[in-house]
């Protein structure tokens, strides 16, 4: 298994570096820019980079798009979904996102990939399992029901939310037929780094349509100041092979120590450790020895609260460098049975034993 991982990453890393090479990334291209942002040029390259990466035609990399919630909400409001049959799989899109695209929906479905395909003109596909007591979508299960739904639906627009799956094999979902991607860059392309954002990748023409919802048809890509954003989304880009790699090596050692936990396959589909805990209180338990075990606020509580989007109260631990980010250690469900909390081990496996152990004595 190490030796498959560090396989990923290698290829990834040589990914980066060569688009890095390609775009001839110079220091100057480093230092952002102001006001209307006009010819930024280390803006385009970022964005050629990101395209590289991805083998697509065009990508957009915005430090003003602030979550993969906000990028899913772009990319749907630029496809006119209303007037458009959409077919989720394998299930709806994660509560928040559902929550701020479900005015949108006209006509919609949710179709298992091992299904005979049904007619739409939209696929949405979630790589991550998500909010889910189930395995997402690795890269030959994303090609299958591509190519499966393709072969009903020749014509149709296929998105893949792509958040926490970055980097977590050597292909992307633009590499086996998807048309457009997206995921935020306080996940796994941020290398835990980067201090917002997030981006889409896909063909030019639907990659311009999120940028005219983002920014207007008539500015398009042409303006989006970027201030300090570009020294760090380059340099997270950089390292995110290595830290994703870090984190799945994590991963690796929770599922073959924690009894409690969805039993992945290999090649796995996200950064995620699915977990099951007896009680509420053992639930919180684990949240709160998380959080202990993370450099930044490790003497906080976390405690369940109402977050948009959710009907049920949420626990959050969060540890990072940078708010929100959940490439480092962290973790969240919603509470209630059968108390699943989603754990991402995060980039340092040598801590991971001794976390291990404490959780393990709440079992």
């Amino acid at each position: 298994m190490s030796n498959q991982l560090w396989k990923i990453a290698e290829s990834n890393s040589n990914k980066v570096l060569k688009a890095f090479n390609e775009i001839r990334l110079s220091e100057s291209d480093l230092w952002g820019s102001t006001g209307y942002g006009l010819d930024d040029f280390g803006r385009e390259k970022l964005e050629s980079a990101y395209a590289y990466c991805f083998g697509t035609e065009a990508a957009l990399v915005r430090p003003n798009i602030s979550s993969g919630t906000h990028v899913a909400y772009l990319v749907a409001l630029s496809l006119g979904l209303a007037k458009k049959k959409v077919v989720f799989s394998p299930s709806k899109p994660y509560d928040s996102v559902f929550e701020n695209i479900r005015h949108m929906l006209g006509n919609w479905v949710i179709w298992d990939s091992r299904e005979e395909p049904v007619k739409g003109d939209v696929l949405w596909l979630q790589r991550s399992g998500g909010y889910r007591w189930n395995e997402g979508l690795n890269i030959d299960e994303l090609r299958k029901a591509i190519d499966l739904f393709r072969s009903f639906n020749g014509d149709a627009i296929v998105v893949v939310d792509n958040c926490y799956g970055e980097f977590v094999e050597d292909l992307e979902p633009t590499h086996v037929g998807a048309d457009i991607v997206f995921g935020s860059l306080i996940k796994n392309l941020g290398g835990t780094v980067t201090p917002t954002g997030a981006y889409v990748a896909g063909r030019e023409e639907l990659v311009n349509k999120v940028s005219e919802v983002l920014f207007g048809p008539a500015l398009s890509k042409e303006q989006g100041a970027t201030g300090s954003f570009l020294r760090n989304a380059f340099q997270g880009l950089f390292m995110a092979p290595v830290m994703v790699h870090n984190a799945l090596v994590s991963k690796q050692l929770m599922l073959d120590s924690l009894s409690n936990t969805l039993k992945e396959q290999f090649p796995f589909s996200d950064i995620i450790v699915r977990t099951r805990w007896n009680d509420e209180e053992s639930m919180l338990n684990a949240a709160q020895i998380i959080q202990s075990t993370g450099p930044v606020n490790s003497h906080v509580t976390p405690v369940p609260f109402q977050m948009g989007g959710y009907v049920d109260p949420i626990v959050m631990a969060w540890t990072g460098f940078i708010q929100g980010e959940s490439l480092s250690l962290s973790a969240d469900g919603a509470v209630k049975p059968p108390y699943e909390l989603f754990i991402q081990p995060g980039i340092n496996p040598f801590i991971i034993e001794g976390l291990i152990a404490q959780l393990k004595s709440l079992l």
